[in-house]
Order: structure tokens, then C-alpha cells, then sequence
């Protein structure tokens, strides 16, 4: 082949990769994909840890050098385009195959590493959870443990966390939930409640008292317990509510209604007579402690390290559970 033709023939094979897409790279690809799942980018920021200057700045690379606006933008929403829509499938695959490829290496290469970060319901992460952490810390000792205590019973699945525990009905368990253990709750009350308005002696009592609740259903509450006829629900009502366990037990402790509690954040009280044990015959079995890894925790292998140790620990298992049929029809007992 002639010069001529050779040169000629070299001109038209096409450029790969383009000159201006030879400045991108995994950051720019991970920093779109990143604000699309997190819904904006002051959250997507705090996730990746980057500054948000960073990240605007890496998704307006991307825009500009494909030609396409993949973000409508505004102060108060942020909306993916048809364009960055199908961008964002093949951003999310490149990232899925990467964090697959990365947790294949890792186990293959030695001992579990990272930082894995949980979340828990505060009144289990401050009711002697953090000795379990430790027993796992000391297994796997290089691996760092981020805990966020949340103040929600049974949030949605937290997006900044790689485990999250939560507590939750039975019934309500997804698909991915791992039940590590059933929560028991008991009636309990202060003597100086029991002073000024008594003990209730059936269930049908607890609608004429002061039944404090957990801030989930704004109308009331419906107790799920378990007694000597079997399973009963009891709709009741209180004049506070809160969404944390640790100011249900202040709010009960200082006389001000009965509660349902957890055993082991009332076990203290109740042996030292702070507060008293209603209707011991029974208890709310309706509840248990779930565990969910997020899509992306579940390729670390520090994830699945802690997984394995929390199931050993809980001797619960290993396989997904959804329990049905558990909770009956509220019933309203008459006053």
C-alpha cells in the first residue's frame, strides 16, 4: 500500500478514546453515579466523603464533555434527565462489576479490612453492644467499626451504612431482612403511677390508663400480646408519645403512664423495684431484631465477616426469614 494511502486509510479509523473523554475517569463515573442514588449531592458528599464543590465539579466535566445534561437542577430538587438516565445503568453496572472485582480480590489477598459502618437503634447500642463490636474487632483486627445510633424503631434501611439493625414487627420483615433474635416486651409502670390510679387487672383495664407509645401511629397504638388465651391485640391510648425508647423509660420512671418496654432496657428497674412488672402472664413476642446489608456492603468482605460473627452470636439461622401470619386482626377490647 502506498504512503499516499496508508496515511489516508489511518485518518479514518476513529479516535478512541476521544481527546476530551481521555480527562475522565472512575472518579467522574463513581461521582454521578453517587449523586443519583443518594438524591442530591450534599448527601451523596457525606457518603463519599468529597466536598460537595468536588463532586458539582466532576458532574459538570461529565456534562460538558459528552454534550448532555444528565441533572436538572434546581435550589430545592434535583431531577436525573433521560440522558443521565441511561448513563446512570451503565455507571451502575461499571461500579457493580468494580466493587465485585475488588471484594474478590481482597478475600483472596488475606484477612477481612476496611472500615465497616453500622447502625443500630440507640437503646440497643447503648444496652452492651458494643462489647459484641469489640469480640468482632478482636477477630478481625483490621477492621474500623463507624457506629450511628439512630433514635427510630424500625427506620427505612440507612443509605450511609453498610449493616443496619433494626427492630421491627414480624410480619413487616423484607425479603433481605436476617431475624437475629425476637424482642420481648413487657407492661411495666413507677409505683407513684400505681399509687394515684392502680394496676390494671385484665387486658380490657389497659384502656382507662395513661399507655405512653412509641411515636409510629399518631392515633394511638395497638399492643400485640401473647397470654394465656393466645394472642390477643389491644388497641390503646396515651397523652405522650416519643420516638425514642430512652425517654419512653424516663417518661414511664417518673410515674407518668405504663409502657411496653423492652426486657433488658427495663431488667435493671424492674429488679430494683423502680418500676413493677402488669399482667405477667403476658408478653409482646411480636417484635424481633432484623439485620439488612446494603447492595453494596454486601460485597465487602468486612460485611460478610460481621454478618457471619452477629448470626453465630445470635445463633440464629443462616438464612432469610419472613415471618406471616403471626399478627391477628386488631381486636378492641370494650372498656
Amino acid at each position: 500500500m502506498a504512503n499516499a494511502d496508508r496515511a489516508k486509510s489511518i485518518e479514518c479509523l476513529p479516535v478512541w478514546p476521544k481527546p476530551g473523554l481521555r480527562k475522565l475517569g472512575f472518579p467522574h463515573v463513581a461521582a454521578f453515579a453517587g449523586v443519583v442514588d443518594a438524591g442530591s449531592f450534599t448527601l451523596a458528599a457525606r457518603r463519599m466523603r468529597l466536598s460537595k464543590a468536588t463532586l458539582s465539579k466532576r458532574v459538570a466535566q461529565l456534562e460538558e464533555l459528552l454534550g448532555a445534561c444528565l441533572l436538572s437542577r434546581t435550589t430545592r430538587s434535583l431531577r436525573v434527565t433521560e440522558q443521565g438516565a441511561r448513563l446512570y445503568a451503565h455507571c451502575r453496572r461499571i461500579l457493580d462489576e468494580w466493587a465485585a472485582a475488588e471484594a474478590e480480590l481482597l478475600e483472596s489477598s488475606g484477612p477481612p479490612r476496611g472500615c465497616l459502618r453500622l447502625c443500630v437503634p440507640s437503646h440497643i447500642g447503648s444496652q452492651g453492644f458494643v462489647p459484641v463490636l469489640q469480640g468482632f474487632m478482636e477477630l478481625h483486627p483490621k477492621v474500623d467499626v463507624d457506629l450511628i445510633l439512630g433514635d427510630q424503631l424500625a427506620p427505612h434501611p440507612n443509605a450511609d451504612s453498610d449493616v443496619q439493625l433494626l427492630v421491627g414487627p414480624l410480619s413487616s420483615a423484607s425479603r433481605s431482612s436476617v431475624l437475629l433474635a425476637r424482642c420481648v416486651r413487657v407492661i411495666c409502670a413507677a409505683p407513684s403511677y400505681l399509687d394515684r390510679f392502680g394496676a390494671p387487672e385484665s387486658l380490657a383495664d389497659l384502656t382507662r390508663h395513661n399507655c405512653l407509645c412509641f411515636q409510629d401511629r399518631p392515633d394511638g397504638a395497638t399492643w400485640f400480646l401473647e397470654g394465656p388465651e393466645g394472642l390477643a391485640a389491644v388497641k390503646v391510648r396515651g397523652r405522650f408519645r416519643a420516638n425514642n425508647e430512652a425517654a419512653l423509660k424516663n417518661a414511664v420512671l417518673s410515674g407518668l403512664g405504663l409502657a411496653l418496654m423492652p426486657e433488658p432496657i427495663v431488667e435493671i428497674d424492674l429488679a430494683t423495684g423502680r418500676l413493677l412488672a402488669l399482667l405477667p402472664d403476658y408478653r409482646d413476642r411480636s417484635h424481633g431484631l432484623f439485620m439488612e446489608c446494603s447492595a453494596q456492603g454486601a460485597l465487602n468482605p468486612a460485611v460478610r465477616a460481621f454478618s457471619t460473627y452477629l448470626k453465630a452470636h445470635y445463633r440464629a439461622p443462616d438464612k432469610l426469614l419472613k415471618p406471616a401470619g403471626l399478627v391477628p386482626e386488631v381486636v378492641q377490647h370494650a372498656c
